[in-house]
């Protein structure tokens, strides 16, 4: 019998057992730790909509004990002490307030708060008319289905819509989940219209809507609009499978912008149009108010106003000014990976945002093959973008000179933040994700601004989520201070200092066929035209003036 190998054995099993042992009792320590410092997650309330003084269900992780720090807060309101009938770590069950209105529950402990999902309180749920209230007014009798994510497809039934959609609109509730609650309450503009430019509007005839539920919708009234009036409301409950996205903090802005044109020469009989982008209302950009002067030919057409200009005097310069106060939300999302699903390829959404152009080459081999190998392994349309934020924050350092092109950036390394957006909107439509870039400006230091893109990028059941490369890059640039962790920060979730004026591509036809067009590709509202101007005009000078911050509050 060898003893010098048991001896030796002996000793090394010997020595071994306490780092055995400290490693488990570091293992412990690491699960215990981040079990307990774990925020508290939501992920279902049960109802969603319901009378005060009923049972509210909360299911989710993380709830620890019920102490002093533990609480629920629904739509503003916290519930006293003894309404809460039990507390334990995966489920709260407590009675709802009386004076309780709808809004977004929360559940915070000495942890912090968790996500947010919305309770509707159903004595706000409006009652159906029999019947429109005049003549000619449009009516609603039913919705089908009448739950269901975003993006779903509803019918809705009644009369008197119009035979064709017109100015015509379908409003869904808006609920912005703003932390100045107060102020928030003030607000009259809580609806949300369906896009035309997200293909929302299906179909539209006299006594019957097909439409999908819009990006931002909450549960609530779906009302029908058009130039004879506004119909009754019947209630949506709009779901929330893939995650949830709120608006939480709120900044109020004036601005003011123009174009100039001024030494024009022409031969002969004259004009120009000039295609001014308008702060446009969305879920982010709300309560907009604005002064054009001039007036607009057009108001509103996709997104821009037209100005048409004839009898000119080449010692004149003609300036359109437009001077706008609005209120801009900050986006934060949170989305449930597991649960988010894959695209309908057949939408005419998912075709108009994966295809390629000039502008954004979604089919050059150079990125269909970076995307192959970025999102290959991805278990999810959201991983994948990820992925590919990842990598292109990687390829890429934060430079104000411009790239030759988009393949150009990424090839060289270096680009400001337009070569930043379109990368990643060509990386995600190469990839096979729904994308769009997003032109405007950042508001940063004493009321300053500058040109700015970043980017957003689509998921089924759940709509637009934003993205801001460059800024997420770690941009360095004057006096725009960055957030703390801007790499995780912008991707989903956006401040309420970005201001935008065109979201994809605004596609135009010339007014008039004959016309020459001019576009610029950095401008600050993406168009497939700016100016148009007769043939007949030999020469004249155009200035597109910056935004500039007149009043924040």
């Amino acid at each position: 019998m060898n003893f010098k190998k048991s001896a030796h054995h002996l000793i090394f099993h010997s020595a071994l057992l306490p780092v055995v042992f400290l490693l488990a009792l570091i293992a412990l320590f690491l699960q215990v730790y981040l079990h307990s410092s774990v925020k508290p997650a939501i992920e279902s309330i049960e109802p969603a909509a319901a009378l005060p003084g009923a049972l509210l269900t909360i299911s989710g992780s993380h709830f620890g004990n019920f102490d002093r720090d533990s609480e629920v807060i629904i739509a503003g309101i916290r519930p006293t002490r003894s309404a809460y009938k039990s507390w334990s770590e995966n489920q709260i069950i407590l009675i709802i307030p009386e004076d309780v209105g709808s809004g977004r529950v929360f559940v915070k402990n000495d942890k912090g708060a968790s996500n947010g999902l919305l309770f509707t309180n159903k004595s706000h749920i409006p009652l159906v008319l029999e019947g429109p209230v005049e003549p000619g007014v449009p009516y609603i009798d039913s919705i089908s289905p009448e739950t269901g994510p975003v993006g779903t497809e509803i019918t809705i039934r009644g009369m008197n819509f119009g035979f064709e959609r017109q100015e015509g609109e379908v409003l869904f509730q808006f609920f912005s989940g703003a932390e100045n609650e107060k102020r928030e309450e003030e607000r009259t503009d809580t609806t949300i219209a369906c896009s035309s430019i997200d293909f929302d509007y299906l179909s539209w005839n006299d006594q019957e809507l097909r439409v999908r539920v819009p990006d931002g919708a909450s549960p609530g009234g779906v009302v029908v609009t058009t130039d004879r009036g506004e119909s009754n409301s019947i209630y949506f409950e709009v779901t929330n499978p893939v995650g949830t996205k709120r608006y939480p903090r709120m900044k109020g802005y004036q601005v003011a912008y123009g174009v100039e044109i001024s030494q024009v020469r022409s031969s002969g009989q004259a004009s120009m149009e000039i295609w001014v982008p308008a702060i446009s209302k969305s879920c982010a950009q709300r309560g907009i108010e604005g002064i054009h002067e001039p007036e607009p030919l057009w108001r509103d057409y996709r997104g821009v106003m037209r100005y048409h200009l004839s009898d000119f005097d080449p010692w004149t310069t003609y300036r359109l000014e437009q001077t706008y106060w609005f209120d801009r939300y900050s986006i934060e999302t949170d989305i449930h990976e597991r649960s988010v699903a894959t695209y309908d390829r057949e939408s005419s959404l998912f075709r108009r945002y994966t295809a390629s152009n000039v502008i954004i080459p979604a089919d050059d081999e150079f990125f269909t093959a970076a995307a192959s190998r970025q999102a290959r392994r991805a278990a999810s349309p959201w991983a994948a973008a990820r992925a590919l934020y990842d990598y292109l924050l990687e390829k890429l350092t934060y430079s104000r000179a411009p790239a030759k092109n988009v393949r150009d950036a990424v090839e060289q390394g270096r680009g400001d933040s337009y070569d930043y957006a379109m990368a990643y909107v060509t990386l995600c439509r190469a990839a096979g994700i729904p994308a769009r870039p997003v032109a405007g400006f950042i508001v940063y230091g004493d009321k300053k601004s500058r040109r700015h893109y970043w980017a957003e990028f689509y998921l089924e059941k759940f709509g637009w989520v934003p993205v801001d490369p460059a800024l997420g890059d770690g941009m360095q640039s004057g006096e725009v201070v960055l957030i703390d962790n801007p790499r995780d920060y912008y991707f989903g979730n956006l401040d309420n200092q970005h201001i935008d004026l065109s979201r994809g591509i605004i596609e135009l036809r010339p007014a008039d066929p004959q016309a020459r067009v001019v576009r610029y590709e950095r401008n600050y509202s993406l168009q497939s035209i700016h100016e148009e101007y007769s043939r007949s005009i030999e020469s004249y000078r155009a200035v597109w003036k910056d935004m500039e911050v007149v009043g924040w509050w």
